[in-house]
């Protein structure tokens, strides 16, 4: 397929398959790479849609690099004479964020991605009333290195092996979608139609660096296969069993009832323990899948601690958690109906399930519980709540019984709760100080001079606190006390969500 009119037919033909309607304004992703370079002069130069190119730069390569990047998207936008909207990540902010979540670069720069793209389209639709569908150029080639990925790194066959057609970005109304019209299309042909139409593009150098596991895919395993099984397009035999199984779950899907899906309220995701329960084993993983999805909030979160936790229940074992697994104060107060009892729980990856005789509920817990001594991260806008407990520090949402007797801000999540490290700084009136040093002048108190913790934000150390009130706060920090609560062994931090300003845009 070299013509232009064959590739733009075959992606047209897909979005109407999508039921995405001509003069529809598609948001396309273009990075000035081969495949979103093709994509965007064939979906622009078919006339059906009204194309909107969107680039992010992530900020990650060098700056010759990303300069030629932006060059070659921008050279395209005129060429088609089409909008482009780019949004600009300040050098370093996705390593940064990488290393403080103990997520992959490559994890964390496509979460940015789609976070900005679905941004651009939110703008978009405040001005033309509808919201535009991001299309992106994920290929052939793209699904079947997935699908490998999937296949051995555990993946359950409840969950898709492959990239979905179109997906929801948010579970905001209405929300923005995601569409990927060339998985059909093998990379060997975008690869000819950039040449028959000599457009621009770039190659990325990250595509030779073996440390990423899908490079070493596409270079070793893929190759392996073709050669051993010379006769068959693999590539499109793999897709079409990832289409069957997806096709099986969405039948299972099909026959839940209703009621079994439970329903969304208040930060909370609730069903009958009863439905439930009458659910065949997958249809029951299904349907805590989804709600896990929903509260994962593009985290990796994993499902194995929900599903032992269901067979559980299920099996009429009840009982709380594993030791370490939901630690006192971590949860949310639930609103359960009058008369009924918690019967166990289970917290893993920033959500609690629970059950009791009648309900099963799922819903976020902000502080997410480390693996040795204490440590927190809460990633929302929250209060939360650290107490001295037998000279232990426990961290958790506050209660009606907590104290609420100190507020701290700006703080920025994600924010993290840790012990003291040696070496450890703070900005004290303009000045870097020792924070060792800092308590020995502050307090009397060898405990606390050991134990206080240390509240850190994206930004740095904002705090040491201690159950009378913070000993040391970052300039630019403010604090307040109140007053008419009595005396307790805790205080609680406020942590808002505000804008960073790590943002440049241009248009």
């Amino acid at each position: 397929m070299t013509r232009r009119e064959d590739l733009s037919e075959a992606v047209v033909r897909a979005l109407k398959n999508s039921d995405v309607r001509p003069g529809t304004s598609l948001l396309v992703a273009c990075s000035g790479g081969r495949d979103s370079i093709a994509l965007a002069h064939a979906l622009t130069v078919s006339g059906a849609y009204d194309v909107v190119l969107a680039h992010v730069d992530h900020g990650i390569r060098e700056a010759g690099s990303r300069r030629e990047e932006r060059d070659v998207v921008d050279r395209l936008a005129e060429r088609l004479s089409v909008p482009l909207l780019r949004r600009t990540v300040s050098p370093g902010l996705i390593d940064e964020i990488a290393r403080r979540q103990g997520r992959s670069l490559e994890e964390t720069a496509r979460t940015v991605r789609y976070r900005k793209l679905s941004r651009i389209a939110r703008e978009l639709s405040r001005r033309e009333g509808r919201v535009p569908r991001i299309v992106t150029a994920h290929h052939r080639g793209d699904q079947f290195e997935t699908i490998i990925m999937r296949l051995f790194s555990g993946r359950s066959p409840e969950e898709p092996l492959g990239i979905p057609v179109e997906r929801p970005l948010s579970s905001e109304d209405p929300p923005v979608y995601v569409i990927r019209p060339l998985l059909n299309i093998s990379p060997a042909t975008l690869r000819s139609y950039v040449a028959a139409q000599d457009l621009p593009y770039i190659e990325d150098p990250t595509n030779a660096d073996r440390s990423y596991l899908r490079n070493r895919v596409r270079a070793d395993l893929v190759p392996m296969l073709e050669r051993t099984f010379p006769d068959t397009d693999v590539s499109a035999t793999v897709a079409r069993f990832a289409e069957e199984q997806q096709r099986v779950v969405d039948a299972v899907t099909d026959l839940v009832p209703p009621d079994a899906w439970g329903e969304f309220r208040k930060g909370r995701w609730r069903v009958r323990r009863s439905e439930l329960v009458s659910l065949p084993a997958t249809a029951r993983n299904l349907v805590l899948r989804r709600a896990v999805k929903r509260y994962s909030r593009n985290r990796r979160v994993g499902f194995a601690p929900f599903r032992d936790a269901l067979e559980r229940f299920t099996s009429g074992r009840s009982g709380t958690s594993p030791p370490g697994t939901s630690p006192a104060g971590t949860s949310r107060s639930s609103t359960w109906p009058a008369g009924t009892e918690v019967q166990g729980e289970t917290t893993a990856g920033g959500l609690t399930l629970r059950w009791g005789p009648t309900f099963v509920e799922l819903f976020p817990d902000l502080v997410r519980t480390g693996r040795c001594g204490y440590l927190w991260s809460v990633d929302d806008a929250a209060d939360l709540s650290i107490r001295w407990t037998d000279g232990r520090v426990v961290a958790g949402t506050p209660t009606r019984t907590d104290p609420y007797r100190w507020k701290i801000g700006p703080v920025r999540p994600p924010v993290v709760v840790r012990p003291r490290r040696e070496g450890d700084r703070i900005v004290y009136h303009d000045e870097p100080r020792n924070i060792a040093d800092l308590l020995k002048r502050t307090t009397r108190s060898s405990a606390v001079r050991r134990y206080a913790p240390v509240l850190e934000d994206r930004q740095g150390i904002v705090a040491i606190v201690a159950a009378e009130g913070p000993l040391c706060v970052r300039d630019g920090v403010e604090y307040t006390k109140t007053t008419t609560i009595r005396y307790r062994d805790g205080i609680t931090l406020s942590i808002k969500d505000e804008e960073t300003g790590d943002d440049a845009e241009r248009q």
